[in-house]
């Protein structure tokens, strides 16, 4: 009995020790299970959080790329703009100059042909390059010897010892001199010499700005193929990231994590390449902006000066016709003022200076006007006296003498009859005017007045011999009407 209890004893540790241990393992497996899961779940996490970070990246960069683009196509807008102001072609012309450039430049470049490989020279025997006989120095002590010789020598001449023999060699032969490996043949050093002493080609102002409209249209042609493939990019890293926030297992989204980082690596170089190539567009943007603006301002400039040129050309050839229609009207006036009609002269005189522009035109059709007004004042102011009193004798010379009793605008009144103006005769205005002026009632000043009317009467009526005596009396009675003596009777 004792037996049979301690062998079911046995079966019931046996049983327990099963039990636990069974139920160990089991809780050891959901144990491991459960951290696997965790750690599963905690790479996911980790995973969507780097695609989010990455995500973002590609959105950040596909933006800026698209500005960029955007930037450099208005670059390339702006030039070819400034390209056509300065030239008068159109941005197509010139990469097709350029492009047809490279191609002459390509097609005479002349292919050199490859020459057979130079045959590998064999060592020498042993016993040829074993050394020179005894007694004799090698070559490499002989050329020691001698760079020792010549630096030696130098001092020696600078300190005055020149004239002390020098230390004696070894015996040997000396060997031939060796020509400077770094020295060129003479054909290549003049070809140098000539190339210093050319002068410099001053750099060329328009094929400068022509490489800089071409560098700015391929350098936005480019930053939109980059800005296309970007989009291209960004459209498949999303469409990644999405597969990515839905990948059930971690070892799936550990692999698209990958490519994801290998797609943002590529952008980032695309990105750095525009980065680094934008900058250089916006200084030739700057530069191109500056040849249109100098180039407008020049030819605004040219503009101005050719039309101050044509109006003063208009002006010089106006001036020329209205003088000369000037001198026409005081050849015309002659006849009227013969017939003392110095109100018609003076009208048209009026007339003609009213349609003048020119200050020298009116000027000259001025003086034709002042000159018919004191003319004119003076005849008014000679049938005021007449019809004052009668002047005994007026009228003739010696017996034929008449009394003038009177005088208007049209005639003046004798005696025995009334004569035009026209049938008095410069002798007789003569007498007239010397009768008038001889008034001592009259102010200096008018009276000075008078006598230059009298002068430009007899100076242009027919009497020049009077010219002078009246226009001296003029300025003795009133200096001031020196300057217009000078300028009326010059």
């Amino acid at each position: 009995m004792a037996g049979e209890a301690v062998k079911n004893a046995l079966v019931w540790v046996k049983a327990v020790f099963a039990l636990v241990l069974s139920v160990t393992i089991v809780f050891t497996f959901l144990k491991v299970v459960q951290r696997a899961r965790h750690k599963e779940r905690a790479a996911l996490l980790e995973y969507r959080a780097r695609t989010g970070q990455l995500r973002a990246e590609v959105e950040a960069m596909s933006a800026r790329l698209e500005d960029w683009s955007r930037e450099s196509a208005a670059l390339k807008a702006a030039a070819g703009e400034a390209y056509v102001t300065v030239t008068g072609e159109s941005v197509d012309a010139l990469k097709k100059a350029a492009a047809e450039a490279d191609m002459k430049a390509s097609r005479g470049k002349i292919p050199v042909p490859e020459g057979p490989e130079p045959k590998k020279q064999e060592p020498a025997p042993r016993d040829e390059v074993a050394g020179p006989p005894p007694g004799i120095l090698s070559r490499e002590e002989l050329e020691r010897l001698r760079a020792r010789e010549q630096g030696q020598a130098k001092p020696d001449a600078e300190s005055g010892t020149a004239g002390k023999a020098p230390e004696k060699a070894p015996a040997g032969p000396r060997p031939a001199t060796q020509p400077d490996a770094g020295a060129k043949p003479g054909a290549e050093q003049e070809q140098v010499a000539e190339k210093a002493a050319a002068p410099e080609t001053p750099p060329d102002p328009e094929a400068a700005f022509r490489e800089q409209v071409l560098r700015i249209v391929s350098g936005a042609e480019e930053a939109e193929e980059y800005a296309s493939r970007a989009r291209v990019t960004r459209s498949k890293a999303l469409a990644l990231a999405d597969e990515i926030m839905a990948a059930p297992r971690a070892v799936v989204a550990e692999k698209k994590v990958r490519q994801l980082a290998h797609m943002v690596s590529g952008l980032r170089a695309e990105e750095t390449h525009v980065t680094a190539g934008i900058d250089s567009l916006r200084e030739a943007g700057q530069a191109v902006e500056e040849t249109r603006r100098q180039t407008v301002e020049q030819r605004e400039q040219q503009r101005l000066a050719a039309e101050k040129r044509r109006q003063e050309a208009e002006r010089r050839a106006l001036q020329q016709k209205e003088m000369a229609a000037a001198r026409e009207m005081a050849v015309e006036l002659k006849p009227l003022v013969k017939e003392y009609r110095f109100n018609e002269a003076a009208q048209k005189a009026r007339n003609l200076m009213a349609g003048f522009q020119t200050e020298p035109g009116r000027k000259a059709a001025a003086e034709l006007l002042d000159r018919c007004e004191r003319m004119e004042e003076v005849k008014k102011h000679v049938i005021g006296r007449l019809n004052a009193g009668p002047f005994a004798w007026g009228w003739g010379f010696g017996a034929q003498a008449v009394d003038v009793i009177g005088a208007d605008e049209k005639s003046v009144k004798l005696k025995t009859g009334d004569v035009f103006w026209t049938g008095v005769s410069m002798p007789q205005m003569v007498k007239f005017l010397d009768y008038v002026l001889d008034d001592k009632n009259i102010r200096p000043r008018a009276r000075g007045r008078l006598y230059l009317g009298a002068a430009l009467i007899c100076a242009d009526a027919g009497a020049p011999e009077n010219v002078d005596r009246y226009s001296r009396a003029a300025v003795d009675l009133a200096a001031e009407v020196q300057a217009d003596v000078d300028r009326l009777l010059k």
